[in-house]
């Protein structure tokens, strides 16, 4: 056993493991020994509150009553839920071990519930105490009609524990935007997306799912999977969940104290920092913008940070205007983005969208434009625009505006090196390209 790891992260303290009586039937307490660990065999409705354990190991189907055709739920299966939750709260881990269980049947990913049949899905919900969690972390549990004996161990913790016991009928996998949050074991022949093990983290604890094949025959191998078992558990809780209680969290030590208040204090200036570095990160995030998120974040970029009202237009995605105090337009926009290098057609796009509404041939027409998405750094992303193509803008009495030099447009009036009402003149007076470089607006045309 991996004591060693567990005793260091205890403290020399012993947990307080619950295994439910519907694993171990008939086995006493007496042959399950662990020296970092006190176990309790008992039936999870005798546990007064189950946040009284740091481990929990109850069945996938704990609760689940079967009569006739039917399945449904034990009365004390909504309780150990609500426990469940409070304990969970206080860095619980909660281990559901299956081998053979009952599932709902085929899957259909885009159904909300995950399963073709959707009545067969709701009454697992209401009877097997591991399937609402699956449910809420969007993954799906199947069943295989033979066994699946192997599993690629992805936890090292668990490597004796599974090479042994780790057998079950059942497998999971995600839909939608599911995910494990921890994968543990998977079938050998399965894709991404598949486990046969793996761990849900739910708010301080966790939720974990493992295979476990039951030898009830021999009871002192029935003795050592479950001992091997916990002690997987619990070195797998060491290394996952190492966070302080809340109280634990204040200072204890004198020097701990400085170091407190000194952390504090930079907490606060670094909290600043991150204040006062917010816009450049902003801007730096319309360089890397393609496509919608380019058109929705333009404007709202000059909005927000050149203080130019604008207004997106209703007829075609990629415009917008820019507007006066009155909220009168003074100038057509459109935004594009191309991978790789500049494209002419963006040009005759914005002079057909200022004819179609009806524009004269001399209202303001601009072209933001962000190309070499491609690029793998900030300067081979700032290329220049060929005189040949702002030459087309100039015949067509259209405005090229890069990204890049929207994001310094904004770094120059926020330097004090730029006004606002130089920058809107040059916007509606110019054509051809305006650069930003070094602080000065530099026009080419």
């Amino acid at each position: 056993m991996n004591t060693e790891l567990v005793e260091e992260v205890s403290g020399n303290g012993r947990h307080e493991v619950l295994v439910s009586r519907t694993l171990v039937d008939a086995l006493s307490e007496e042959r399950l020994v662990h020296p970092n660990a006190k176990i309790s065999l008992r039936w999870p409705q005798e546990v007064k509150r189950l946040m009284e354990f740091g481990l929990i190991v109850v069945s996938y189907s704990e609760f689940e009553v079967r009569s006739d055709r039917h399945r449904s739920g034990g009365r004390h299966k909504e309780v150990f839920e609500k426990q469940m939750l409070e304990a969970l709260d206080e860095g619980a881990v909660v281990c559901f071990v299956h081998h053979n269980e009952a599932v709902p049947g085929a899957f259909q990913d885009y159904s909300g519930i995950g399963y073709r049949d959707e009545e067969a899905a709701r009454e697992c919900l209401s009877s097997q105490a591991g399937f609402r969690w699956l449910l809420r972390s969007k993954i799906q549990i199947g069943r295989r009609d033979t066994i699946i004996l192997q599993s690629d161990v992805k936890r090292g913790e668990f490597n004796s524990f599974l090479k042994k016991w780790g057998a079950s009928r059942n497998y999971f996998k995600t839909f939608e935007d599911g995910k494990f949050d921890d994968l543990i074991c998977a079938p050998p022949e399965c894709g991404k997306g598949y486990a046969t093990g793996f761990s849900i983290n739910f708010h301080r604890g966790l939720i974990v799912y493992l295979p476990l094949q039951i030898n009830q025959s021999q009871a002192d191998d029935f003795t050592d999977s479950v001992l091997s078992l916990i002690d997987s558990l619990l070195t797998y809780k060491a290394k996952r969940i190492q966070e302080l209680p809340d109280w634990a969290k204040e200072p204890l030590f004198e020097k701990e104290r400085l170091l407190h208040a000194r952390r504090a204090s930079l907490l606060a200036g670094l909290e600043k920092l991150e204040a006062e570095a917010a816009p450049y990160e902003q801007a730096k995030s319309l360089l890397v913008a393609s496509e919608h998120s380019l058109e929705i974040a333009v404007p709202a970029f000059i909005s927000a940070r050149l203080g130019i009202p604008t207004e997106r237009d209703e007829k075609f995605a990629e415009d917008f205007w820019l507007l006066d105090k009155e909220r009168k337009k003074f100038a057509i926009c459109e935004v594009k983005s191309v991978v790789k290098g500049f494209k002419k057609g963006a040009i005759y796009d914005v002079y057909n969208h200022r004819e179609k509404n009806g524009l004269a041939e001399d209202f303001p027409a601009l072209l933001f434009v962000s190309f070499n998405l491609q690029a793998g750094s900030w300067a081979k992303k700032d290329t220049s625009v060929q005189a040949g193509d702002y030459r087309i803008a100039v015949s067509n009495n259209v405005l090229i505006v890069r990204v890049e030099d929207l994001v310094r447009l904004w770094e120059g009036i926020a330097e004090g090196t730029l006004l606002v009402q130089d920058v809107i003149k040059q916007l509606t007076t110019l054509t051809g390209w305006l650069e930003c470089a070094g602080g000065k607006l530099v026009h080419h045309g």
